[in-house]
């Protein structure tokens, strides 16, 4: 399946390839450090990342050559390990499960049989670069709602 073109500029490969709970990990020290908020990997934290990027990011307002591409997979990275924690049967897949041609890491949801993949990844990183989409906490609540609808167990909200 090839590589689909992203609207955003992407991190480099050496970054892209850590494991998605490293890239999450690696946010809470910026976050914390210069921002002042506090993450803990709880829903109620991510309604915290969404004040720390209406009150010092630029979402919508970057040009290729200052997108914090990598501090973006990082923040976008830690809501899918809180959407993960937050949710029976969610787990970071595989490449060779990758069902879209995204080069970023994804979400899979497993209940019996069936199987939702989520590009948390991919989703936010376009949310921070154009504005397109939900920030962090309404974007997991509406997925969660999805998955609820499609009949998953739910835990999260």
């Amino acid at each position: 399946m090839p590589i689909r073109s992203l609207p955003f500029p992407l991190p480099p490969e050496q970054i892209r390839s850590l494991s998605p709970p490293l890239l999450a990990s690696a946010a809470l020290g910026p976050l914390q450090r210069v921002y002042g908020v506090t993450l803990d990997f709880s829903m109620g934290s991510l309604a915290r990342v969404d004040d720390a990027l209406r009150r010092h990011f630029r979402v919508r307002r970057y040009a290729v050559g200052d997108y914090p591409a990598t501090l973006a997979l990082n923040i976008a990275a830690y809501v899918g390990e809180v959407m993960r924690r937050q949710m029976p049967g969610g787990r970071w897949g595989l490449p060779e499960e990758e069902l879209y041609g995204t080069p970023l890491p994804f979400l899979l949801f497993t209940h019996h049989e069936h199987e939702v993949q989520i590009n948390v990844v991919e989703d936010l990183m376009r949310y921070l670069w154009s504005g397109d989409g939900c920030a962090p906490h309404n974007y997991a609540a509406q997925q969660f709602a999805a998955l609820r609808r499609a009949g998953f167990p739910t835990t999260g909200e």
